[in-house]
């Protein structure tokens, strides 16, 4: 998926339960490998599929999309 930070930096995200700080089996974000929890993932959501929007909700992650 791909992402944009608050100053605006495109970035890839991915969603992984294959990771340690996955709880319960909850998807986690991955941003150039480093996972965020819902809590602290500051990004603007600038494309997704339908499946990792899914994953995205499951795991309790609420990014706002991006307008440019």
């Amino acid at each position: 998926m791909k992402l944009r930070t608050f100053e605006g930096e495109s970035v890839q995200g991915e969603l992984t339960r294959e990771y340690p700080v996955s709880r319960d089996g909850l998807p986690v974000l991955l941003v150039n490998d480093e996972p965020f929890k819902p809590e602290e993932a500051e990004f603007f959501l600038e494309s997704a599929t339908q499946e990792e929007l899914e994953l995205l909700r499951e795991g309790g992650y609420e990014l706002p999309k991006w307008e440019a």
